[in-house]
C-alpha cells in the first residue's frame, strides 16, 4: 500500500493506506497483549528465581489475591463457572501458595478452605472464587428487584417480578440453576422492607416485620391474590386480619406519603455491597479478634505469616513429618547433644532457643508464658499484648522475632552447615525492632516504669502529642435546645448515642443515653437524634435548635436525602434549625457511657416503631 500511494497519490490510495495502517497496529496491540497474558501466567507458574519476594510466603498470598484470583473475575461476573473450574483455579493456587523455589509441590499443612477464612478468623484472607461468584450474583439479582437503571426496568418485566411470579420461567442468561437459587436465597433472606405508602411490598411474602415473613407465622393458609401491605391496612376488614396471629399487629402501623424502602441487612449503612454480600457466604470459622494483631503494619510479614503457621503447628519439623507417614531420624540441629526433634523441643528447650528466651526475659523484660507447649505459649502472648501500645508492641513483635530466627538457625545450621551465634540472632532481633518502632506512632503514651525500661535498652517509641480543646456551650437566646451524639466502638461495631435538652439559662431540663447495638457511628448519630426528638414530643418541650457534630447527618438533612434511619420515622417536619457544633464534655460522657452499660432494658428502634 505504500508504494502504490506513493506511485498513485490518490485520495483512494491514500484511505486504503490508512486502514491498513490501522489494521497493523490493532493486530501489533493484540499481539502485544496476547505475550503480556502469557508472560504473566507463565511467571507464576516458573516464578522468578533470583526474586525473594516470590519465595516468600505473604508475597504469594498477595499474588494469588491480587493476580491469579482477580483474572476469572470479569468472567464470573457475567457467567457461572462451574465448580469443577473453581476447584482447578483453587488447586493451583494452593500448588503455588505451598510450593518451594524449585517449583515442586509441597504439602499442604493448612487446608485452603482455612486459608480463605478472614484473618479474624484464622485465615489469610484470600478471597474464594465460588463466594465471589456467588456474591456477584447476588448484586445482580439485587439490582433486578430494586434497581433504577432501563436494564433493571427491563429486567423485572422479562423476569416477571413485579407480577407476582418471579423468575418462574426464566432466570439471567448465563447464570446457572444452582448458582442463581443460593444467590436469590441470600438476597432475599438480607433484605428488609422499610414501610412508606405501603405500595411496594408484599404483607405475606416480604420482610416488614419481626424477623420472619408473616406467610410463616399465619393461624392458616391464605388462598387468594398477592397482597400488599397498603391494601391490608387500608381495609379493616380484610380476610387475611383473620389469620394473623396477633390482632394488635398493625396496631400502630402508620403509612407514610414516601416510597417504600428495602434495605440490606448484611450492611450497617442499609445499602447494597459486593463484599458484605461475600460475608454473607463466608460465614464459618470461629472469631479470635486476637489473630489480628499478628498483622500490624510495622510487623515484619515473614515473621508473622511464621508463627500464623506455627498456630495451626505447620512447620515441617522431623517430628511432624514422621507424624505423616515418612520415616526418618531425627536429631536437632540447635543442639550439641543429639536429640529428638519437635515443635516444642525445637522452639522451646533446645540450647539455642533456652538462651534467647533467657535474654528476652532478663534483659528486654518480656513476661513470657510457663507453658511448655509453643503454641500455647504463642497464643498466650498474643492474647496478652497490644500492639497499639510500646509495651505491647515490644512484647509481641520480640516473640514473633525469636520464634522466627530460631527458624532461621536451624535451617541455615541443617541445609547450609552454618551456625548463628547468639549475639548475631539478638543483634537481628533488635534492629528489626528499632525499625518498626521508627516506623510507627503510637496514640498511647506508656506508664513511666515501661518507658524507662525501653529507653534503657535503646528503644525509644514515638507518642503523638494529645492536644486539648476547650469548648463552652452556648445557650440559645430563646427557647430550647437540643444537642445530640453518638459514637461507636470501631466502624461499624458497638455503638450507642445520647443527648441533653436545656433552656436558655442553661437548666438541664432532659437527658437520656441509649444503646444501639451493632451500627455505625452515624447509624448512632441518627438514632440519638431520632430519640431526642420524640422525647422533647413526648415531654412537650418546644425546640427552637437543634445541635449535632455530625456534618455527614447535617448535610444529608440539610440536602433532603436523611440516612436510611432517618427516613421512615419523617421527622423533618420537627427541625427549625439544624446548627453544626462542637461535641460538648457532656454529650461525650453520654455517648461513652451508652457503649459500656448497655442494658437491655433500653429503648431499641426496630422497623418502623419504638418499642
Amino acid at each position: 500500500m505504500q508504494v502504490q500511494f506513493d506511485n498513485t497519490p490518490s485520495a483512494d490510495n491514500r484511505s486504503l493506506l490508512n486502514n491498513a495502517n490501522a489494521s497493523l497496529r490493532r493486530a501489533l496491540h493484540c499481539q502485544e497483549l496476547f505475550w503480556a497474558q502469557k508472560a504473566r501466567v507463565k511467571w507464576l507458574t516458573d516464578g522468578d528465581k533470583n526474586t525473594a519476594f516470590y519465595h516468600a510466603v505473604a508475597g504469594k498470598a498477595t499474588l494469588i489475591n491480587a493476580v491469579l484470583n482477580s483474572i476469572p473475575v470479569y468472567t464470573v461476573a457475567t457467567v457461572s463457572i462451574p465448580k469443577s473450574v473453581i476447584s482447578y483455579v483453587e488447586k493451583v493456587c494452593a500448588n503455588f501458595f505451598w510450593s518451594g523455589t524449585d517449583g515442586v509441590h509441597r504439602k499442604h499443612w493448612v487446608s485452603w478452605d482455612t486459608i480463605h477464612h478472614p484473618i479474624s478468623k484464622g485465615g489469610l484472607h484470600i478471597k474464594s472464587l465460588w463466594h465471589t461468584q456467588l456474591a456477584l450474583a447476588s448484586k445482580q439479582i439485587w439490582n433486578i428487584y430494586h434497581g433504577s437503571s432501563l436494564w433493571a426496568s427491563y429486567a423485572r418485566v422479562r423476569f416477571r417480578v413485579d407480577g407476582g411470579f418471579p423468575f418462574k420461567n426464566y432466570i439471567p442468561h448465563g447464570m446457572s440453576r444452582l448458582v442463581f437459587w443460593a444467590a436469590h436465597s441470600n438476597v432475599i433472606n438480607n433484605s428488609r422492607w422499610i414501610i412508606g405508602d405501603g405500595r411496594s411490598v408484599d404483607f405475606l411474602k416480604d420482610v416488614w416485620i419481626g424477623q420472619c415473613c408473616l406467610q410463616d407465622l399465619l393461624n392458616g393458609p391464605y388462598t387468594g391474590p398477592p397482597i400488599t401491605v397498603r391494601e391490608v391496612v387500608l381495609n379493616p376488614h380484610h380476610p387475611v386480619r383473620r389469620l394473623l396471629p396477633a390482632a394488635s399487629l398493625l396496631q400502630d402501623l402508620h403509612l407514610l406519603n414516601q416510597e417504600d424502602r428495602c434495605v440490606w441487612t448484611a450492611s450497617s449503612e442499609g445499602s447494597f455491597t459486593t463484599s458484605s454480600a461475600y460475608r454473607t457466604f463466608s460465614v464459618n470459622g470461629v472469631k479470635r479478634p486476637h489473630l489480628k494483631r499478628l498483622w500490624h503494619p510495622a510487623y515484619y510479614k515473614r515473621a508473622a505469616i511464621f508463627c500464623w503457621r506455627l498456630l495451626y503447628r505447620a512447620i515441617p519439623v522431623d517430628s511432624r513429618i514422621s507424624e505423616h507417614g515418612i520415616a526418618i531420624v531425627s536429631k536437632c540441629s540447635c543442639c550439641s547433644t543429639p536429640s529428638v526433634e519437635d515443635l516444642n523441643h525445637l522452639f522451646i528447650h533446645n540450647e539455642l532457643a533456652t538462651s534467647l528466651w533467657q535474654w528476652a526475659a532478663v534483659l528486654l523484660n518480656i513476661h513470657l508464658s510457663n507453658h511448655d507447649n509453643i503454641t500455647c505459649r504463642l497464643w498466650y502472648t498474643i492474647c496478652h499484648s497490644n500492639p497499639s501500645t510500646p509495651r505491647g508492641f515490644f512484647s509481641l513483635y520480640s516473640v514473633m522475632l525469636i520464634l522466627w530466627e530460631i527458624w532461621k538457625a536451624r535451617c541455615s545450621q541443617r541445609f547450609e552447615g552454618k551456625n548463628y551465634s547468639i549475639r548475631r540472632i539478638t543483634h537481628n532481633i533488635r534492629f528489626m525492632i528499632h525499625m518498626s518502632l521508627d516506623a510507627t506512632t503510637f496514640k498511647v503514651s506508656p506508664q513511666d516504669q515501661h518507658m524507662k525500661i525501653l529507653n534503657s535498652i535503646g528503644f525509644f517509641p514515638k507518642v503523638r502529642d494529645i492536644s486539648f480543646k476547650l469548648i463552652r456551650w452556648i445557650p440559645p437566646i430563646r427557647g430550647m435546645v437540643l444537642n445530640v451524639d453518638g459514637a461507636s466502638k470501631g466502624n461499624p461495631g458497638s455503638c450507642g448515642g445520647g443527648g441533653c435538652i436545656r433552656d436558655s439559662k442553661g437548666n438541664l431540663l432532659l437527658a437520656f443515653a441509649h444503646s444501639y447495638g451493632y451500627g455505625s457511628s452515624l447509624v448512632a448519630e441518627t438514632r440519638a437524634l431520632c430519640d431526642g426528638i420524640r422525647l422533647a414530643i413526648e415531654y412537650g418541650f418546644t425546640l427552637l435548635e437543634i445541635r449535632s457534630d455530625s456534618a455527614i447527618l447535617v448535610a444529608s438533612i440539610a440536602n433532603n436525602k436523611p440516612p436510611a434511619y432517618w427516613k421512615p420515622m419523617n421527622l423533618t417536619a420537627w427541625f427549625v434549625v439544624v446548627k453544626l457544633f462542637g461535641m460538648n464534655l457532656v454529650e461525650r460522657s453520654l455517648a461513652i457511657k451508652a457503649l459500656s452499660w448497655a442494658p437491655s432494658c433500653w429503648p431499641f428502634w426496630y422497623g418502623n416503631k419504638l418499642t
